[in-house]
């Protein structure tokens, strides 16, 4: 059992089997006459991957956090951070401006968290889980992969595309970062031999919809990708000549956040993207023949394992190296290859048939014999085996006339059915893609084949998520469902083990017939803060005899992880809320706004900490606010909020502030806990006006010369109550440092001035965007701002 406290210390380890601490009945009533916890959330891990045995630095970008908070990564051959830390900075690019409506769209701004994990040299490849939690919740498990190429990670930098080189073979950990952004990496091809270049992004929970491009020595586009492997693409290639090669990447919908991570390989090695067959029976040899790069046959010959593995992950060795894993699937029945399809000879079910839709149009046909009134399950396997074959199925009699169809079933494009044989005789099945314009050797499936035979009595129960958060003195509840054979029918007892001492479970049993519930779990109002793994099973009499089954959470894959844990986090709610009267007024871009805001104590008369949510209900279009800290006591307080320059005039802008402090637990503990509301009445609304400040440079685009200085001229316009001193600087990007210039003090009545920027002798940064110029004024003391756009240029040829 682990627990999160903010205590010194950090972590502590307990047993269920621990003397709880006596709390005064009065505290416990405070703590729990009180809002919800602000349940953390975790919007990725960069870089989401790393190759065995290295030791990996990454970031995990996270709402409500704070400070630090415990981490855990979960699967064999890592060590990791035990708990991560804010880190220095989180990469923020603003990008272009998001117009109405767009910007109405909620967005999150995740902070990013260190830690670093150690990969075992041996570590099994495939995925890891990983979660974080703090004193007011956990979040689910998501992915982490371990690969076994050389990686490295993109050195992000705003602006325009700049091409990076990089040594092959290499995985490259990327993200497209902010909207539109398109990364490019370059790599040497040798004319005549094949590469592999492969996105790894849905896969592992990123909402990048990617698309390749390649691109020539000559600039040219020699191929392009959207779809591949899901919505992660794929391309590959035999090098038309020796040169330098482009590879572009970038979101379908030109989209971009912090969290659209991806893995990109690039590789000159043997790479399987497809075989056939798809599977083979357990403990017997099969040849495959194999498409890909590099492979130097197009054959291999391999025994599937006798260990009852239904999907079977396999790497074969070409030339003193391992190509990347594929799958096989495995069975216990006959198998046919497609030489055999279309032969009217009849196959005896059950069987399992092996084919492909060569050509575009192409219909597979296969004959079966069978008696009347047997009923017959028929079922596509392909999409979930990697191919790209979305199927139609079709049952047809001997003369051809159809008797049944199916095309995707339960949301995927594998297709299933079951029909009732009419007559005795034999019956052709055919298989087909959806679409009749595509087809090729790629285009493989499995078609099982067999009699509906009833399966022994039994049952399967599922958590239909991997962990729980429950206030304290509260009620949370999970479904967990059943998967009910052989006509079972009867009612599950749940139950749980690992509870600690005081928790209650209600909602226990499946009813009779009944194939989901919502088990409660009752948290009292003295439990100690934190997560506790628990694990819930079912118990049922099954014609006389007593079944015994865990609830798990089935490996979405063959490289991921079963989750056979329900983690219960014992969540901190918030002793106070922020609220505020419904307010919305006319404010101008490039000013400040203050809001009043009440404070509601229930029983915490404390400092609490306020600055901008994590969470925001509209994108921000460049709204900053401090952090203030509100006296203990104080039930009022005012916030400002910055409104940048640049954005949408009659926008309706909506930030929410959130409300940090330091809770005693009642046991000697000390937690963060945090407060956040996007009730209307809540929100900071502004409607954009004009800005009264403006500024304008002259040129508005300059060649440079390395060591000389550039003398910018500037005008400053002030509108009604800005007619003092301004201050003019230059605020280049982050990483543009080769060019500064010292801030210019404009007197009230004057308008023009010259900013003199001074260029590197030796300019090393990458000049791919413009400077910026601003202007501020100090009206009341408060900062109010425009700003003007300048492109400096290479020197001319």
């Amino acid at each position: 059992m682990a627990w999160g406290s903010d205590s010194p210390g950090g972590l502590m380890s307990t047993t269920c089997s621990q003397r709880r601490h006596w709390i005064p009945l009065l505290l416990i009533a405070l703590l729990t006459s009180v809002t919800a916890a602000e349940t953390p959330s975790a919007a990725y891990i960069f870089p989401a991957g790393g190759q065995q045995g290295t030791t990996v630095k990454f970031n995990v970008g996270g709402h409500y956090l704070h400070e630090q908070c415990p981490f855990q990564m979960i699967g064999p051959g890592v060590q990791a951070s035990l708990t991560i830390k804010r880190a220095d900075s989180t990469t923020w690019f603003e990008g272009p401006r998001i117009p109405m409506p767009a910007s109405q769209a909620k967005e999150d701004y995740p902070k990013d968290q260190a830690g670093e994990v150690v990969i075992g040299e041996d570590a099994p490849l495939g995925f890891r889980r990983w979660r974080v939690w703090t004193s007011q919740g956990a979040t689910a498990t998501r992915k982490f992969v371990i690969g076994d190429l050389p990686e490295i990670v993109e050195e992000e930098i705003d602006g325009t595309p700049v091409p990076t080189r990089v040594q092959l073979p290499v995985t490259i950990n990327g993200r497209i970062f902010p909207r539109e952004d398109v990364d490019c990496w370059t790599f040497e091809a040798e004319q005549g031999k094949g590469y592999t270049c492969e996105v790894m992004a849905a896969r592992l929970g990123s909402p990048l919809d990617s698309h390749l491009e390649l691109r020539g020595p000559d600039g040219r586009r020699l191929a392009e990708n959207t779809d591949a492997i899901g919505s992660d693409s794929r391309l590959s290639f035999v090098a038309p000549r020796t040169g330098l090669y482009q590879l572009r990447i970038h979101d379908v919908q030109f989209a971009g956040l912090q969290d659209y991570v991806y893995r990109l390989t690039v590789t000159d090695r043997a790479y399987v993207e497809g075989v056939y067959p798809l599977g083979w029976i357990r403990g017997e040899q099969v040849q495959l023949e194999l498409a890909g790069q590099n492979l130097g046959t197009r054959k291999a010959r391999v025994t599937i394992p006798d260990d009852g593995t239904p999907v079977w992950l396999t790497r074969l060795e070409v030339g003193g190296q391992l190509t990347n894993s594929f799958q096989l699937e495995t069975s216990e029945v006959a198998e046919y290859l497609e030489v055999d399809q279309g032969d009217p000879t009849a196959r005896e079910l059950p069987a399992v048939f092996n084919g492909r839709v060569d050509r575009a149009g192409e219909k597979d046909t296969w004959w079966l014999e069978a008696a009347r009134d047997e009923k017959i399950e028929l079922e596509v396997r392909a999409a979930r085996l990697g191919s790209p074959l979305d199927s139609v199925l079709v049952v047809l009699d001997g003369e051809g006339k159809e008797l049944a169809r199916s095309d995707d079933q339960g949301g995927q494009p594998d297709s299933k059915l079951t029909f009732t044989v009419p007559a005795d005789g034999k019956y052709q099945v055919q298989v087909r893609d959806r679409f009749a314009f595509r087809g090729g050797p790629a285009f493989a499936y499995r078609l099982v084949a067999g009699p509906v035979v009833e399966p022994e009595k039994d049952f399967q129960l599922t958590l239909t998520a991997d962990t729980l958060t429950v206030n304290r003195a509260a009620e949370g509840k999970i479904k967990i469902t059943a998967q009910r054979q052989g006509g079972f029918n009867g009612e599950i007892q749940l139950s749980v083990e690992g509870l600690p001492e005081g928790f209650e479970i209600t909602s226990d049993k499946i009813p009779e017939g009944k194939n989901e519930i919502s088990l409660g779990f009752k948290v009292p109002a003295d439990a100690t803060i934190g997560i506790v793994p628990v694990k819930v099973s079912g118990t049922a009499m099954v014609e006389d005899m007593r079944f015994h089954r865990v609830a798990t959470q089935p490996a979405a894959t063959a490289d991921d992880l079963l989750i056979d844990e329900l983690t219960l986090a014992v969540a901190m709610p918030t002793p106070y809320k922020i609220v505020g009267i419904f307010q919305s007024e006319y404010a101008p871009r490039g000013g400040t706004f203050f809001r009043t805001f009440s404070i509601e104590r229930t029983g915490y008369d404390g400092p609490i900490t306020v600055s901008l949510g994590d969470r925001q209900v509209r994108h921000l279009q460049g709204v900053t606010g401090p952090t203030i800290v509100v006296p203990a006591g104080a039930t009022e307080f005012t916030y400002p909020i910055k409104l940048a320059p640049w954005m949408e005039v009659g926008r309706t802008s909506r930030t929410v502030v959130m409300g940090v402090s330091l809770q005693d637990d009642g046991q000697g503990g000390k937690h963060k806990v945090s407060y956040t509301s996007n009730e209307q009445n809540d929100q900071i609304i502004v409607l954009v006006d004009p800005g009264q400040l403006q500024v304008e440079v002259k040129p508005a685009a300059m060649f440079y010369q390395p060591g000389e200085t550039l003398d910018v001229q500037f005008a400053v316009d002030r509108g009604r109550g800005l007619e003092g001193d301004v201050l003019v600087e230059l605020v280049p990007p982050e990483h543009i440092k080769d060019m500064v210039a010292d801030p210019v003090k404009l007197p009230a009545g004057q308008r023009e001035g010259v900013l003199r920027i001074r260029c590197a002798e030796s300019l090393t940064s990458r000049l791919n965007m413009p400077l910026t110029v601003r202007v501020t004024a100090m009206p009341g003391g408060n900062p109010y701002t425009a700003e003007a756009r300048l492109s400096v240029l290479p020197p001319a040829r």
